[in-house]
């Protein structure tokens, strides 16, 4: 029954193993597009484990730039978020975070972002390209 145990503790480790490496080793870096925001983009780096993005999207006709800066754990992204360019009530806000759940084919990121002010809402992240 020992051996048992072992073994299959054995083949558990291993199989975490092998699932970290395939998150790990999923591409980053690249163009993204919120989905349903076609005229928005982002543009993601990795450097070891850390992450660094910038970003643009208009909404109301006004134009936003952000950028972003964070570390990367497994397949999950988490990094603060500061906006540049928007309304003066954006741009004087208190940095704001996202977290994002890279999908196993790294095509898409799907998480939660939190402003400044303390709202959150669900977005996603589909790649356009490398």
């Amino acid at each position: 029954m020992k051996k048992r145990v072992l073994s299959v503790s054995f083949i558990m480790v291993l199989l975490l193993f092998v699932v970290s490496a395939a998150f790990a080793g999923a591409t980053l870096d690249g163009v993204y597009e919120e989905v349903g925001y076609p005229d928005s983009v982002a543009v993601y780096a990795q450097d070891g484990n850390m992450v660094y993005v910038t970003g643009y999207y208009v909404i109301n006709g006004q134009p936003r730039v952000w950028y972003g800066k964070g570390q990367r754990e497994g397949n999950i992204i988490s990094y603060a978020t500061k906006i540049t360019l928007g309304p003066s009530s954006l741009t004087t806000m208190k940095p704001g975070k996202h977290s994002l759940t890279i999908s196993s084919d790294g095509t898409t990121m799907t998480g939660k972002a939190m402003s400044g002010d303390g709202k959150s809402s669900s977005f996603s992240m589909k790649k356009k390209s490398n």
